[in-house]
């Protein structure tokens, strides 16, 4: 879900961003995750080898890059999508999520549902149900997009189509993963690793970080 966007025709790839400009906001995990991925992948460093003009929110960062004010953008969906729509000069030129696929084979855990230990222990089949109810709830809104946005989107501030696009399209990618899974586990230490190596994480998780029951 997350993207580098430039409208320019001679911007196609990031290592072509050396010396120009990406408006992104700075204050996020976001762009320090995005930061360390290009480091790895293309050897640039964002704020050193790549001006960064820094915007508030990031819908603002895909403004810039439509009025010209940026030579690209980094931002999430559904802003992507919103800003595809508006300025049909944009084009991604980077995505995070298959830039870590390809350094590690595994997907990126993005967004997560976490308890507290004590709870969980006070309430057996707790943390089994909220997984049921999520795993559920993604279910539901990769089956039937369009029921998914006409239900819930309008309290997004994105139109419709915007929503229903960023998913149909693929550039919003709903994975669930449950932490009763080794598999899934492993895919948390390896991000963990990851940010860790790039000092975003003090150490890496371990498996008394999980609830696997």
């Amino acid at each position: 879900m997350i993207f580098i966007l430039s409208g320019r025709p001679d911007i196609s790839e990031p290592t072509q961003l050396r010396g120009r400009t990406l408006a992104a906001v700075q204050s996020t995990g976001t762009f320090r995750i995005v930061s360390a991925l290009i480091e790895d992948a293309y050897g640039l460093a964002l704020g050193r080898d790549v001006v960064i003009v820094g915007v508030d929110n990031p819908a603002a960062a895909v403004t810039q890059v439509t009025q010209n004010r940026a030579d690209a953008g980094l931002s999430w969906e559904p802003n992507i999508s919103a800003g595809l729509a508006r300025d049909r000069r944009l084009r991604p030129i980077f995505n995070a999520g298959d830039a870590y696929r390809n350094l590690t084979n595994l997907i990126f855990p993005f967004f997560a549902v976490g308890a507290r230990q004590e709870w969980a222990e006070r309430n057996p089949d707790a943390a089994r149900k909220v997984r049921q109810v999520f795993a559920s709830c993604l279910a539901g809104l990769i089956g039937d997009t369009e029921d998914a946005v006409r239900t819930a989107g309008q309290n997004t501030g994105f139109a419709p189509e915007v929503l229903a696009d960023a998913i149909t399209s693929r550039r919003l990618r709903f994975v669930y993963g449950s932490m009763a899974d080794e598999a899934e586990r492993r895919g948390v230490v390896k991000a963990s690793e990851f940010l860790a190596h790039y000092g975003l994480l003090q150490r890496p998780v371990g498996e008394d970080f999980f609830l696997t029951s």
